[in-house]
C-alpha cells in the first residue's frame, strides 16, 4: 500500500511537470487569444492579392483542386475564399469583433514562471512585475483569467510550524521507522494533547448572503470580544475505541500537574476501555512538561511505553482533527456559552457526544499520513 501511494505521488509530480512543459510550449507557439475556449487556433492568413488570384482563376473555369495545385495552397483555403466571396461579395477582411489580445505568449509564459517559482503570489504583484520587465500594463483581471484557465485556484496560505533542516530529517526518520505500521499497530497508540478554547472563537470563517450596499442585519454579523471573552485550557486523549477522559487545566501546566493528569485521566481512560498497559503506546509531543523527569518516571513505573515523536508535527497527530471538530461544534452550538463555566460544560457535552466511528476514521488515516510524510521527505503534509 505504501509503495502504491509513493508511486501515485511520484506520478502526480511527473504529470504536473509535463503539464507545465506543455503549457510553456503552448504559450510559446500561440497567441493569448488561444487561451479561451471560444477562440479557435488562428490559421495562416492569405494575402488580399492571392485572394484576387483565386477569383481570377475561378472565372477561367478552373476547379478548386486545379486552383489549389496552381497556387500551392490547401483546397480548404481555396473553398473558404470562394465561399466568402459568394456570401459577402468581397474577399476583403471584415471588421473583427472584440478587443485584440493584450499580452502575448512571452508575457503569459513569464507570469506562469513567476507563479510556479513562488516569486510573486498576488495578481497585483504579478501586474507590477510584468510592467517592470516588459513596460506594459496588464490588469489584474487579465492575469486572473489566465491563471484560472491554466487550472490555478486562489487558496489561503496555511499556517504551519516552521521546519528547520533537522526537523525535516527527524520527521523523515519517523516516517521511515513506521512505514510498515498498519491500522492494527496504530490502534494500540493513545494520542493526547492540550487545547485552548475561547468563549467566543472568531477564528473560523462564517459566510452569509447579502446584497451590496445594504445595511448589516443581526444574522450577518459574527460577534467578537477582546481576548475571546476568556478561555480555558483542557487536556484530552483519544483511543481507537473512542475519546478518553477530558480535564480542565486550572492555572498553568507544569510537570507535576502533567503527572497528576496521567495518573487520573489517562489511567481512567485505560480502565474504561479495558486496555492492557503492557500493549498500549502513549503519545505526547516534545513539550518540556512531557519530557520532564517527573513525567518520564511515572510512565516507567507504570510500564507504559512512549511513542518517540518528531518535532513540529501536529499534522501527524490525529487528535488535532478531533480538536477542530470540537471547535466546529462549539461554534454552531445552539446555546452560545457566555461564561467560562458554561464553556466548560458545553465542551464536556460536545466531547462526550463524539462517536467512536469518528476516532476510528482518524486512526485509519495514520498509514496514509506516514506514507505522505515519507514521500515529501519530512516536509509539511496535507493533513
Amino acid at each position: 500500500m505504501v509503495d502504491h501511494y509513493c508511486c501515485t505521488q511520484n506520478l502526480r509530480v511527473r504529470l504536473f511537470r509535463v503539464s507545465c512543459l506543455q503549457s510553456c510550449w503552448r504559450f510559446a507557439n500561440c497567441s493569448f487569444a488561444a487561451l479561451y475556449p471560444s477562440t479557435s487556433m488562428p490559421r495562416r492568413s492569405i494575402s488580399y492579392e492571392v485572394r484576387l488570384q483565386i477569383l481570377n482563376l475561378r472565372d477561367r473555369r478552373l476547379s478548386e483542386r486545379e486552383i489549389a495545385e496552381t497556387l500551392n495552397l490547401p483546397r480548404s483555403s481555396i473553398n473558404a475564399v470562394i465561399t466568402k466571396f459568394i456570401q459577402h461579395g468581397s474577399v476583403a477582411d471584415r471588421p473583427r469583433v472584440g478587443r485584440p489580445p493584450v499580452i502575448g505568449a512571452g508575457i503569459c509564459l513569464f507570469i506562469l514562471r513567476q507563479v510556479n517559482s513562488g516569486a510573486f503570489s498576488t495578481t497585483t504583484q504579478l501586474s507590477q512585475a510584468v510592467f517592470d520587465t516588459y513596460q506594459q500594463r496588464v490588469s489584474k483581471s487579465t492575469i486572473r483569467r489566465l491563471l484560472i484557465h491554466e487550472g490555478y485556484r486562489c487558496y489561503v496560505k496555511q499556517k504551519r510550524p516552521q521546519l528547520e533542516p533537522r526537523h525535516e530529517r527527524e520527521r523523515k526518520t519517523f516516517a521511515r521507522n513506521h512505514l510498515d505500521w498498519g491500522v492494527e499497530e496504530w490502534q494500540n497508540v493513545v494520542f493526547s494533547d492540550e487545547c485552548k478554547l475561547l468563549v467566543i472563537d472568531s477564528s473560523g470563517r462564517d459566510y452569509c448572503w447579502k446584497k451590496p450596499g445594504t445595511r448589516l442585519l443581526r444574522h450577518q454579523v459574527t460577534p467578537t470580544r477582546k481576548f475571546g471573552g476568556g478561555s480555558i485550557m483542557v487536556w484530552g486523549c483519544m483511543t481507537f475505541q473512542g475519546v478518553g477522559y477530558l480535564t480542565k487545566i486550572e492555572g498553568g501546566l507544569d510537570a507535576a500537574l502533567e503527572r497528576d493528569i496521567l495518573r487520573d485521566e489517562l489511567t481512567a481512560t485505560l480502565e474504561y476501555y479495558r486496555l492492557d498497559r503492557s500493549k498500549i503506546i502513549f503519545q505526547h509531543d516534545n513539550d518540556p512538561k512531557h519530557t520532564a523527569k517527573v513525567t518520564q518516571k511515572w510512565l516507567r513505573e507504570h510500564q507504559i511505553s512512549v511513542l518517540s515523536w518528531p518535532p513540529c508535527s501536529p499534522d501527524m497527530n490525529p487528535i488535532e482533527h478531533l480538536w477542530s471538530e470540537v471547535k466546529r461544534r462549539l461554534r454552531i452550538h445552539p446555546r452560545t456559552p457566555r461564561t467560562l463555566s458554561e464553556l466548560w460544560e458545553t465542551v464536556q457535552t460536545i466531547w462526550n457526544s463524539i462517536p467512536a466511528s469518528f476516532c476510528e476514521k482518524l486512526y485509519r488515516s495514520m498509514p496514509d499520513r506516514i506514507a505522505e510524510l515519507h514521500c515529501v521527505k519530512g516536509w509539511h503534509t496535507g493533513y
